[in-house]
C-alpha cells in the first residue's frame, strides 16, 4: 500500500472526511485520521489495519480495553500513538459513533 502522502489529495482520509463526511470513510481510515502519520514502512492506514486486526475477533467495541503497552508491541505504534489511539476509548466511541451514524442515514435512506 502507498503512503498516504502518495495518495491522490482526494483519496486520503482526511480530506475524504471533510468532503464526504466519516459515513464514508473505513474504520481503518479514520484511525489513521487519529495516527496522523505512518513509520518509515508502514503508511498510516497499514498501522491502523494492524491495530484494528487486534479487534478482528473481540470486535471494535473491546478497543478501550487495549493498553499502552499492547499497542506498542506493534511495530511504529510508540507510546504516543498509543496514547492518542487509547484515551479513554474515544477511538472506540468515535467509530460507533460514525457507524450509528450512516446506519441511520441508510435506514433513512
Amino acid at each position: 500500500m502507498a503512503m498516504v502522502r502518495d495518495l491522490p489529495l482526494e483519496d486520503r482520509p482526511r480530506e475524504r472526511l471533510i468532503s464526504h463526511g466519516s459515513e464514508h470513510l473505513s474504520n481503518a481510515e479514520l484511525l489513521a485520521i487519529l495516527i496522523r502519520s505512518g513509520s518509515k514502512d508502514k503508511s498510516a492506514i497499514q498501522l491502523a489495519e494492524e491495530v484494528l486486526g487486534i479487534y478482528k475477533e473481540s470486535g471494535i467495541h473491546n478497543m478501550s480495553q487495549v493498553t499502552v503497552a499492547e499497542l506498542t508491541k506493534l511495530k511504529g505504534i510508540g507510546e504516543a500513538k498509543a496514547a492518542e489511539i487509547g484515551v479513554d476509548g474515544s477511538v472506540e466511541k468515535g467509530i460507533s459513533i460514525s457507524q450509528e451514524y450512516a446506519d441511520n442515514k441508510n435506514k433513512l435512506s
